[in-house]
């Protein structure tokens, strides 16, 4: 079974004001269905939204700093959803440590 691990999990699903929810979940409901797959650790710099990510999906490990969900555990594969400019920091975190990573697009933002 593949460890996985999400970074960037968004608003509470149905929270007052939203409009919609995190990119997080959408991927997380894809892996739940895999029997191949197990999503173990969650990080997002938001406690809340952590906690209630981590809560409807059942993930066991909450992080507040990936980097330290990277070091803790040993993920076979990390889907990034966070927002767009901290993608090439958090995939070249991921690459150090030698996960497979799935990242929202764009991997990077442009610079002008």
């Amino acid at each position: 079974i593949f460890r996985a691990g999400i970074i960037g999990c968004g608003l509470r699903r149905r929270a007052d004001g939203s409009t919609g929810f995190g990119q997080g979940h959408v991927h997380a409901l894809g892996y739940e269905t895999s029997p191949d797959c197990e999503i173990v650790a969650a990080a997002d710099i938001k406690q809340e939204n952590l906690d209630a990510f981590c809560e409807e999906h059942d993930i066991p490990n909450k992080y507040l700093d990936y980097n330290e969900m990277l070091a803790q555990e040993a993920l076979d594969i990390v889907i990034v959803t966070s927002e767009n400019a901290q993608h090439p920091d958090i995939v070249e975190a991921c690459a150090a440590v030698g996960t497979h990573v799935c990242v929202e697009k764009p991997m990077a933002a442009a610079k002008r």
